[in-house]
């Protein structure tokens, strides 16, 4: 999941722009959180610039610390963010799974006892019993990502066999016409969505090359999300993982929206929608600036 703090000039014109050339996250878990920045990052007087921070948590439960080191021209170089997540577990049961969409694909029949993964084989408009989508394109060839180079957030209930169903098809949203857009009737509560997503395309299989956003009932979840940076893959290698964002639900209706930014394409492999009335693992992240 991400964090991502805002930054903020507060100077006037006279004192110019503000230049960050490193950062740098330092502290006893500096090693669960990440970023895929593009520096030097430049910020202009009374602008503001978010900084989209990864957060991939072990299976310790309690309180994650790290720090967030900007350097950078202004005066107050470094400018340290403390960096703060806490991750609790509960005692099962506690969650319910009441979607899954296998985005690219025939449907899939479950091996952990849930429920099946629906069916979403048309390109263009099209819908399910537990969705409706507005475009998107689905290829003809298959992905190539093998199970053993899937990445640390593909949970464990996803074996070999559902991994190669879900992820062996894809859909993507090209540039023309409106967004990509998942719409789910779900009672008004909490959720856990889980977007299974991995670039199986050669030409944009590296950093940078395929960069898009991902919103859940209209708030930005997924800021610059970069998969190769996230899960890895370079040349003929690819990597899958799965991006996890917690949502609210006030309308009966859970909106998901795949927003280009200009780099390539949005491009998803499976939806997972999960009520978090007890979730089976929690983060309450904190970040100050």
């Amino acid at each position: 999941m991400q964090l991502i703090p805002t930054l903020t000039n507060e100077g006037g014109p006279s004192t110019g722009a503000i230049e960050i050339t490193e950062v740098n996250i330092t502290g006893i878990d500096a090693t669960l959180f990440s970023h895929n920045l593009t520096l030097p990052l430049v910020i202009g007087p009374g602008a503001d610039k978010t900084l989209p921070l990864n957060f991939f948590p072990n299976d310790i439960s309690g309180i994650k610390n790290a720090n967030l080191q900007i350097v950078h021209n202004g005066a107050n170089s470094p400018f340290i963010v403390p960096l703060t997540a806490i991750l609790e577990e509960f005692i099962a049961p506690n969650y319910t799974i009441v979607a899954r969409i296998n985005a690219g694909g025939n449907s899939v029949t479950a091996t952990d006892g849930n429920i099946d993964w629906e069916a979403n084989t048309d390109s263009g408009a099209a819908s399910g019993s537990s969705y409706s989508v507005n475009t998107g394109t689905i290829p003809g060839g298959t992905n190539t990502f093998l199970y053993e180079n899937r990445h640390t957030s593909v949970p464990d209930y996803i074996d070999e066999t559902t991994f190669n169903a879900l992820y062996g098809k894809e859909r993507y949203d090209a540039t023309s016409g409106p967004e990509m857009e998942f719409k789910l009737p779900v009672p008004n509560g909490n959720y856990l969505v889980n977007i299974y997503t991995g670039n199986g395309y050669g030409p944009t299989n590296n950093i940078g090359a395929r960069v898009f956003d991902i919103s859940l009932e209209n708030e930005i979840k997924g800021d610059d999300i970069d998969v190769v940076a996230l899960f890895g893959g370079n040349g003929n290698v690819f990597n899958a993982g799965m991006l996890s964002y917690p949502v609210t639900v006030t309308d009966g209706e859970l909106n998901i929206l795949f927003e280009h930014i200009g780099i390539e394409n949005p491009v998803l492999q499976a939806i997972e929608v999960i009520a978090s009335t007890t979730a089976n693992r929690s983060y309450f992240n904190n970040s100050h600036s």
